[in-house]
């Protein structure tokens, strides 16, 4: 008899670090091509976004508060990616 092949689960959908910057990067597009800017973001917004067909509710001003005092660790693209945006 042999051993039953071990199953791999599948990654939640919309979890992982990766997602979360894909949706704090949409959150903050979407909230500049309103507003024009970041620079008024409050801490406690909250940016309603839809990615990958499911809406998220996006905690905005927490996510760009972790950006701004992460830069130091950040990859060299998410840093384009940050400045592109006028977050650094």
């Amino acid at each position: 008899m042999s051993a039953p092949e071990p199953t791999t689960a599948a990654a939640p959908a919309g979890g992982g670090r990766a997602a979360a910057w894909e949706r704090g990067v949409a959150a903050a597009r979407a909230y500049l091509a309103r507003e024009g800017t970041l620079a008024g973001v409050s801490r406690s917004h909250i940016e309603r976004i839809v990615h990958e067909g499911q809406e998220h509710d996006v905690k905005l001003g927490v996510w760009l508060t972790n950006q701004r005092s992460r830069r130091t660790k950040l990859a060299a693209d998410r840093l384009a990616v940050l400045a592109e945006l006028g977050v650094i």
